[in-house]
């Protein structure tokens, strides 16, 4: 069975539905503000309370035996959060960028042991589809916030290198935000402390007002190497890649930027039209001192987290922009590149976990 059309079986739908009845709701009500200049605003979501490193992990963790995978300790995994604040009711967004901080507005990051593992946005609302898992019998990120890939999409994610993305300054672009639209969040985050960390995540927004002259929307693009699943595979040891299932495109228009995460132990992803790259996403290890760790990197798929000598983590993902037209029927696809003889992996008790290879674009439209 192809990565794209993975299901679970059902007593794995039953749980995963009996999961959601005790999701976290936003305490905060939707943004009511209809902007009439261009600005920014950084709303704080939480807070998450994550276990300590050898305590049992919460969010949908009960679920992780149905994939296949041994209970996380010391992780919020996955945890959906719906209806959350929105920067406002009408406008256009035209930059993204996730934090992890304390109550005290510090800086939650690897040198306190505090890890945004990854967090991903989704609007749901009229005219709101997931290009790449919109015809997909079962989308598992859609269906753990109480949507679809036709109901719903995926518009900014981020892992713990806290890319921002951003509509470059000479171009009038932006992501259309209606009233009625509903945000939800997926939020996995990790402790390596032994004692349990309550953290807010926050997200900075740039946006527009729907009135700006000649403002068009983007539609957000989703390309992964297990689409419309978890998102993991399997780590391999030595160079290696995973490609993702090629995705025949639906959109036209100018494919205005796109940026990637990897999981440590990546160098970079490509994204490739009609078999040639027109972007190479590279990571970056421990440019910024919060991303030099002592302890054994992050862990994800399989248990908890080891502890060692000083480890260099990714701590940034280039981002491509003005990449050219993208057109209806042009065949899409990503390539996730690993090294562990440049950059060591995720590992736990000797064991390697699961690794990611995704990309979030933004097509004009």
């Amino acid at each position: 069975m192809s990565k794209s059309k993975r299901r679970l079986p059902f007593v794995g739908l039953m749980a995963l539905t009996v999961l959601m009845g005790g999701m976290v709701s936003c305490s905060k009500p939707p943004g009511t503000n209809n902007p009439t200049q261009p600005g920014e605003v950084t709303l704080r979501y939480g807070p998450f309370n994550i276990p300590g490193m050898n305590q049992p992990s919460t969010g949908l963790a009960s679920l992780m035996p149905l994939l296949g995978m041994t209970p996380e300790t010391g992780m919020v995994w996955n945890q959906p959060v719906t209806n959350v604040q929105k920067p406002c009711n009408a406008c256009y967004i035209t930059g993204m960028q996730a934090g992890l901080e304390y109550a005290d507005r510090s800086n939650a990051n690897i040198n306190t042991g505090v890890w945004l593992h990854h967090m991903v946005l989704m609007s749901q609302g009229a005219g709101k589809s997931d290009p790449t898992c919109a015809t997909n019998g079962f989308s598992l990120p859609h269906f753990a916030v109480g949507a679809s890939g036709a109901t719903a999409e995926r518009i900014f994610a981020s892992g713990n290198e806290r890319t921002a993305l951003e509509v470059p300054a000479n171009l009038n672009y932006g992501y259309p935000v209606a009233a009625a639209d509903r945000f939800h969040l997926l939020v996995d985050l990790m402790n390596e402390n032994e004692a349990p960390k309550q953290v807010y995540m926050t997200i900075k927004y740039k946006f527009k007002p729907t009135a700006t002259p000649g403002i068009r929307p983007v539609k957000p693009l989703w390309l992964d190497i297990n689409q419309c699943g978890t998102s993991e595979v399997k780590a391999k040891t030595g160079k290696y890649n995973y490609k993702s299932v090629p995705w025949r495109s639906t959109l036209n228009g100018p494919f205005i930027g796109v940026g990637g995460h990897l999981h440590d132990g990546g160098t970079n992803l490509t994204v490739d039209v009609n078999g040639q790259v027109v972007c190479n996403s590279e990571a970056k290890y421990a440019t910024k001192p919060e991303y030099i760790s002592g302890g054994g990197g992050m862990d994800h798929g399989d248990g908890g987290m080891d502890h060692g000598g000083m480890m260099e983590h990714i701590s940034e993902h280039t981002v491509c922009y003005n990449i050219g037209q993208l057109k209806t029927g042009d065949v899409v696809g990503i390539t996730a590149n690993y090294d562990d003889t440049q950059h060591a992996q995720m590992v736990h008790n000797g064991k390697l976990h699961n690794v990611m290879g995704i990309a979030i674009g933004y097509v004009g439209q």
